[in-house]
């Protein structure tokens, strides 16, 4: 009688457990997309894709067709933790891996192995990236090994107590460094040292240092290179924080250029003037805004002659619905469009397309793409594509061409799957 009692003692706490489980992980209703069927222009079948999901939502596997054969198979596998550890593209026309990711996580999900496949390009890579982390989770050391497990190279890096990094070591596969950088910093977290040593056949030592103001404004900068000085910059600032003047001079403490800065009583950028040794301009910059301190044009010369010429226009709500690049006769080479909708939303870009054409893109009020076409230069439309949406915001069809004519469509199916809130 004893044992039964405690038979029964047993069942019913396990019967709790699994109850309090199945409690723990409710499950709740969640949308996805199952299917996009692409047909051709008379209606006929042409292409699949399906896609499948797993108790959590998460997609597994996605399948595409053409003609009634599958020619692509990518395949999702995840850890506990929800990380992708196996990710997997098969062409099955060429009968090759398109490429594959494995990988391995640690348990504060940092990834800590990455092996990618890829057999898609002309020379097929299989590459594997290790990696170790310090207490702040920054990576201090990355290994890349070869298909057959040999190292190829190897990074070192290490941080201050901020997280910054003062140390960049690359190592090749006899164990030889071939890079190294190091960095230095002040109390206010602004760099003040930087050094690159390169070894090999382009053997080089840079070595910068930085000075600042106590607003943090960056006030002379040096380079040396193999010990030798290349250049030393002083910068000048106003009381406003804004720097006004610029001086570059060489090794010989020779002055290389100058920069002298403009600003209107909003501290915007008006002019930027360029000169060179010899105290004569090479090039003028010149900056204008509207009442709203957005920028309405910026253009400039280089050796008295002209350089550059754009201009940007707004609504009375601040959206941007032009912006031009203009040439020395002010004629527009380039330009894009703009309309928007009250609530803020983009209705309409229209761009010039490099050499000939314009391309553009209409929007509904929810910020879904409805209709994209390219035209020519004279307005004919080349190619076009119009999308629809249902009353959730999904895209349901596809449908596109080229001139008048139809190609095809793409339609898109969804379902509701039941998956569970916890893993």
């Amino acid at each position: 009688m004893k044992r039964r009692n405690k038979l029964l003692i047993l069942s019913l706490i396990l019967i709790s457990v699994l109850t309090l489980t199945s409690c723990m992980r409710e499950k709740f209703e969640q949308r996805v997309l199952v299917e996009a069927v692409q047909k051709r222009a008379d209606g006929s079948l042409w292409g699949k894709t399906t896609y499948d999901y797993d108790k959590y939502g998460r997609k597994t596997k996605m399948l595409k067709t053409e003609d009634g054969k599958t020619i692509i198979k990518h395949t999702w596998k995840y850890d506990k933790q929800g990380n992708v550890v196996d990710e997997y593209v098969l062409d099955l026309r060429m009968g090759r891996i398109e490429r594959r990711d494995i990988r391995k996580f640690d348990d504060k999900n940092r990834m800590i192995e990455h092996q990618i496949i890829d057999e898609s390009k002309h020379f097929p890579t299989n590459k594997t990236y290790k990696y170790k982390y310090n207490n702040q989770d920054k990576v201090i050391e990355e290994i890349v090994l070869n298909k057959s497990g040999d190292i190829i190279w190897r990074r070192i890096y290490d941080y201050d107590d901020e997280g910054r990094k003062i140390l960049n070591k690359n190592i090749d596969k006899d164990g030889e460094e071939f890079k190294v950088e190091k960095w230095k910093y002040n109390d206010a977290g602004k760099e003040i040292y930087y050094l690159k040593i390169v070894k090999g056949e382009k053997e080089e030592e840079i070595t910068r240092e930085f000075e600042y103001d106590k607003n943090g404004n960056e006030i002379a900068a040096k380079e040396y290179k193999n010990g030798e000085l290349e250049y030393s910059n002083k910068y000048f600032f106003n009381e406003e924080g804004n720097r006004i003047k610029g001086i570059c001079r060489n090794q010989n403490n020779k002055i290389k250029w100058l920069r002298e800065y403009q600003y209107d009583k909003n501290n915007n950028l008006i002019k930027e003037v360029r000169k060179d040794g010899d105290n004569q301009i090479t090039g003028i910059r010149n900056y204008s805004y509207n009442e709203d301190q957005k920028k309405t044009r910026y253009w400039g010369t280089k050796g008295g002659k002209f350089k550059v010429d754009w201009i940007w226009k707004y609504d009375d709500s601040g959206n941007l619905i032009y912006h031009a690049k203009r040439n020395g006769k002010g004629e527009v080479e380039d330009w894009k469009s703009y309309e928007w909708y009250d609530n803020g939303q983009k209705k309409m870009s229209n761009t010039r397309i490099i050499p000939s054409g314009r391309s553009v893109r209409i929007y509904d009020k929810n910020g879904n793409l409805i209709k994209k076409k390219d035209l020519s230069e004279d307005g004919e439309v080349r190619f076009w594509q119009k999308y629809y949406y249902n009353k959730k915001g999904e895209k349901i069809k596809l449908v596109g061409g080229e001139d008048e004519i139809t190609n095809g469509s793409i339609e898109y199916k969804y379902n509701n799957i039941k998956v569970y809130k916890n893993k």
